[in-house]
């Protein structure tokens, strides 16, 4: 994928602010140093769009002054134990637990998600909100993720973003502005990158 690229990569860039003017779009790094575009794409959840647009207009306070964050938790795991305790033997890779103070997590089988041996012993997955029931010695990683808050309000405006998508020479891009899966995130970045006029990375099949 990296040979399909053209121009310069920037890693790890921690960009203070976004400047839009009638002939392209100052980013602020945070170490002082400006870059020019012609344009820019915020892939970033909505809340925190505001905090990056330095010069906000009354429609981008409109679209996103309403959104709000949080953040969730996932777990990576080796601990069988939550389908045991239900006697569940064929695990799947989306399986929705109820818990006993009412609320609900999932977990995702990796196994079979990732191609990995399903009879080595070793059971792995990736689960959210099911902290009471993995045995702490059996968690292999936990991420924290930042995440869009899905209210009414801050989905109201969600169609006018998408069809003026561009205003300002910004773009926006992200599950949010989808189904807030992964699926939503890349037909968001694909119809952004149709109307900018790119094209697709190159699609290198693998053989095993």
């Amino acid at each position: 994928v990296s040979a399909s690229l053209r121009g310069f990569v920037h890693l790890k860039a921690s960009i203070e602010s976004v400047t839009r003017d009638a002939n392209g779009v100052t980013l602020r790094h945070a170490d002082g140093h400006d870059d020019r575009f012609d344009a820019v794409v915020l892939a970033v959840p909505p809340h925190r769009i505001l905090p990056l647009l330095a010069d906000a207009d009354p429609i981008e306070h409109l679209w996103f002054d309403a959104c709000e964050g949080h953040t969730v938790h996932t777990v990576a795991h080796c601990d069988p134990g939550p389908y045991l305790r239900r006697d569940i033997r064929v695990p799947s890779e989306f399986d929705l637990f109820e818990l006993e103070n009412g609320g609900h997590g999932y977990n995702a089988y990796l196994n079979r998600l990732a191609d990995l041996p399903e009879h080595s012993g070793v059971q792995y997955g990736l689960a959210f909100d099911l902290d009471a029931e993995l045995d702490p010695a059996r968690i292999l990683h936990r991420q924290p993720h930042d995440v869009a808050l899905y209210t009414e309000h801050a989905l109201a405006r969600r169609a006018e973003v998408r069809a003026e998508n561009g205003h300002r020479r910004t773009w926006y891009v992200g599950a949010w502005l989808g189904d807030g899966l992964h699926e939503g995130a890349v037909r968001s970045a694909l119809a952004v990158s149709e109307r900018l006029g790119g094209r697709r990375l190159e699609e290198r099949s693998t053989q095993r």
